[in-house]
């Protein structure tokens, strides 16, 4: 399946994910005027990146540029932000958007308007909403507020920050953006200077949710050890600095079921996140999920006509079966992740750690592990694997994370919130991010969500 959303509001919206055509588009609007230009730019490559769509509503994606300057040959590259104009947008519109336009950096200007296909340009890290970002990035203003701000670094009267390298982990536009900081430790010695590394992470948010993070975070970090060590919040700038975690990001391999280690590693992560104890007003559940599966009926019938009345069909049935489930005595004050993806475990030699706690918060842990178990899925069947190998490694999670937790797992809840996990999560938002390597996976996220409400139901049967 190669869906392409068709949307009223947006109907340019095949053309901007065509990366040739915007390559074209791109060069000859910011890199044409050679009278602004102080060298000749050429794009080399255009690359696609975050894409966040609510139909009808709005559409915001990334680009990642290539560019190479003619006359030195220096080659970098460049993020730009898009946001697509609905179709009646006025010129007044456009032109507001335009006022705060400067030319920064490398002679694009923060802000463009591309008439062709109705679209607001920001150059990185021009960002409307992360005001601090350009300060952030700053490695000469920094070495001095690492030393007079960050305290927790344990640096001695002598010892200086040297070199900043920075490097962008994830950038979600007008919303965060995720630096890694690697800082040369410098402190003088006889004839030589003494350098030890020392590797931090900035979040930068928009908003003060940040303060609330780091709150969770610490309460996290004072019980167990395997999640991201917060060390402290800048209000002024909305930056939450964050410990090095060691490890690598968990990924899909076909030897995960010949190296049940990590599996074992995983479900004790896990399992001892959500047996922490955190103090938070955040909740999430049934409403929430109700919610998004509505959201992907309308999302599926907005792509293709078939595939929403057979994703309505499906949703009826994840509703029904909901109603038949005994969901009294349901654990709902357990610590929820809300983001239990593969990328977000990393895998060092004897643990595992979980990252990126931006939205964690109380509920049912099994919302987390239907999460996780959809998210095995999506990755399986992009590498490669069949379902029957991708169930292997489903089954062996299962078992090991039952081991680990103090609590009985009910199995009917589970399968449950794995069915709706494949639809709310998977399917909704392989259609909102337009991602077509996900998007061929339809099928397959409809044919296993209908294989678990029929697991369901045998249990209900059962008992």
């Amino acid at each position: 399946m190669t869906t392409t959303i068709i949307d009223p509001q947006f109907p340019q919206i095949a053309k901007i994910l065509e990366p040739s055509y915007m390559l074209a588009v791109l060069q000859e609007t910011l890199f044409s005027n050679k009278e602004k230009l102080s060298s000749l730019i050429k794009i080399e490559d255009c690359r696609i990146g975050e894409k966040r769509y609510k139909p009808g509503k709005s559409f915001k994606l990334t680009y990642t540029l290539t560019l190479r300057e003619a006359e030195t040959q220096d080659c970098y590259e460049q993020v730009l932000t898009a946001q697509l104009n609905p179709f009646d947008a006025s010129q007044a519109e456009v032109n507001v958007g335009l006022e705060d336009s400067t030319d920064f950096p490398v002679d694009i200007p923060t802000v463009s308007y591309l008439p062709e296909v109705n679209m607001m340009l920001w150059s990185f890290p021009y960002d409307r909403s992360l005001p601090y970002l350009p300060k952030l990035l700053n490695a000469e203003k920094l070495s001095a507020y690492f030393k007079e701000s960050l305290t927790k670094l344990n640096l001695s009267e002598s010892e200086r920050v040297g070199s900043i390298q920075t490097k962008i982990m994830h950038y979600l536009p007008e919303q965060s953006c995720m630096i890694r900081f690697t800082l040369a430790i410098a402190e003088p010695a006889p004839n030589k200077d003494s350098v030890r590394e020392i590797i931090i992470y900035g979040k930068n948010y928009c908003s003060d949710s940040g303060a609330n993070i780091y709150t969770i975070m610490k309460q996290l970090a004072e019980q167990i050890d395997h999640c991201a060590k917060p060390l402290h919040y800048d209000p002024e700038t909305k930056t939450l600095w964050q410990a090095h975690v060691p490890g690598t990001p968990f990924e899909w391999t076909t030897t995960l079921l010949k190296k049940p280690g990590i599996v074992i590693k995983i479900a004790k992560c896990i399992g001892a996140f959500q047996g922490c104890n955190i103090d938070t007003a955040g909740q999430y559940g049934f409403t929430q999920i109700s919610q998004q599966l509505t959201s992907a009926v309308k999302i599926s019938a907005n792509a293709d006509f078939n595939l929403g009345e057979r994703v309505q069909d499906l949703v009826t049935e994840i509703f029904g079966v909901h109603q038949a489930l005994d969901w009294a005595g349901s654990a709902n004050n357990s610590p929820l992740h809300l983001d239990l993806k593969m990328g977000n475990l990393l895998i060092s030699e004897d643990k595992a750690f979980l990252v990126d706690m931006d939205s964690v918060c109380l509920g049912d842990p099994l919302i987390d592990i239907g999460s996780f178990i959809a998210n095995l899925y999506l990755n399986g069947l992009r590498a490669g694997s069949t379902v029957t190998e991708i169930d292997q490694v489903v089954v062996c999670f299962i078992e090991e994370y039952k081991a680990t937790v103090a609590w009985l797992v009910d199995d009917g809840k589970l399968y449950w919130y794995i069915a709706a996990a494949l639809i709310h999560e998977v399917l909704r938002r392989s259609l909102r991010q337009q991602d077509r390597e996900r998007i061929k996976h339809s099928e397959n996220f409809i044919d296993l969500s209908h294989s678990y409400m029929a697991k369901c139901r045998t249990v209900i049967e059962y008992e």
